[in-house]
C-alpha cells in the first residue's frame, strides 16, 4: 500500500474520525486493546484518540496504513477504506494473506455479532458476572472473561461450554473451527508488533520478555551492523519521538514494507 504525504494523512484521519460512530470506536478498541497501555486505552473516546494511540505503538503512520484498513474491514466498515486509498479496493489489496489483526480478537468480534440479548443474559449468568458490572453486549462479556482468565487463545473450553449451555452449538462449532485453523502463538500481537526500547531487547533470552523468531534469523551483532550501514530513507522526513506521525521503524520502513509484501 503506497505512502501518502503527511498533510493528506492528517486530512484522511480527520475524515475517518467524522465517519466513525461510537459503536465503531468500541469495536476498534476491542480489536487493538492488547497493543495499548491501560491508561491510554481508557482515555480513548473517539477516532482521533484511537489514531493517536496507534501512532504511539508504531502501528499507524502516513506510510503504514494497512493495519487500519484491516481493522475497518473487520468491523464491516470497508467503505471507509476508500478514503485511505482513494478508490474501492478488494481484501487482497489491504492485506491478503498478511493479516495484522489478532485472529483471536477477530474471532470474538465475529461471534459477538451473532449473540442476541437473550443469549447474552443467559451467558452473563453462567459466567457469574457481578451485578455492579455493566455488560451491554457480548464484547463487554468477552472482556470480562479475558480479565478473569477464563478466556484466551489457548483456553477456549469454558467459552465452548457456555455456548452449549445456551443452546448455541453453531457458535461452539465456530470456536472449534478456529482452534483447528489457528495456533495460540499466532494470536499474540507481540510476535510481530512489539515495540521495544532497545534493538538488543528483541534478542533477550529472558523467558518472560523474549520475542520469538528474531534470534533464529540472525545474531544480534549482525543485525546491528546492518542497521548501522543501511540507509534507505531521507532523515529530513523523519518525525521526532512524541510528535504525530512518529514511526520507530522509519529508518528501515522501506525494506520492512517490501518484506511484508513479498513474504507470505
Amino acid at each position: 500500500m503506497a505512502s501518502m504525504d503527511k498533510a493528506k494523512y492528517r486530512v484522511v484521519l480527520q475524515d475517518l474520525h467524522s465517519e466513525l460512530a461510537d459503536v465503531d470506536i468500541k469495536y476498534l478498541k476491542f480489536l487493538v486493546q492488547p497493543l495499548i497501555k491501560k491508561r491510554q486505552y481508557e482515555d480513548i473516546k473517539d477516532g482521533l484518540g484511537l489514531f493517536e494511540a496507534l501512532e504511539k505503538c508504531a502501528m499507524l503512520s502516513a506510510s503504514k496504513m494497512m493495519f487500519l484498513c484491516q481493522l475497518l474491514e473487520t468491523i464491516r466498515r470497508k467503505s471507509l477504506i476508500s478514503k485511505i486509498t482513494g478508490e474501492e479496493v478488494s481484501w487482497d489489496a489491504v492485506g491478503g494473506d498478511l493479516e495484522l489483526v489478532c485472529p483471536f480478537r477477530k474471532m470474538l468480534f465475529d461471534l459477538s455479532l451473532e449473540i442476541p440479548d437473550e443469549n447474552l443474559f443467559q451467558m452473563r449468568y453462567l459466567c457469574n458476572v457481578p451485578q455492579r458490572l455493566s455488560i451491554k453486549d457480548a464484547l463487554d462479556l468477552f472482556m470480562f472473561m479475558i480479565r478473569e482468565r477464563c478466556l484466551a487463545p489457548d483456553n477456549l473450553g469454558f467459552l465452548k461450554k457456555v455456548f452449549i449451555d445456551v443452546s448455541r452449538k453453531d457458535l461452539c462449532e465456530k470456536v472449534e473451527a478456529f482452534e483447528g485453523d489457528v495456533k495460540p502463538n499466532e494470536c499474540n500481537y507481540r510476535n510481530a508488533l512489539t515495540q521495544k526500547k532497545r534493538l538488543s531487547d528483541y534478542w533477550t533470552c529472558t523467558e518472560s520478555q523474549e520475542t520469538p523468531y528474531f534470534g533464529k534469523v540472525m545474531p544480534f551483532w549482525e543485525c546491528n551492523l546492518i542497521n548501522r550501514m543501511l540507509h534507505l530513507t531521507n532523515n529530513a522526513d523523519d518525525v521526532a519521538p512524541g510528535q504525530p506521525g512518529y514511526d520507530l521503524w522509519f529508518k528501515v520502513l522501506t525494506i520492512l514494507d517490501h518484506l511484508n509484501t513479498v513474504s507470505r
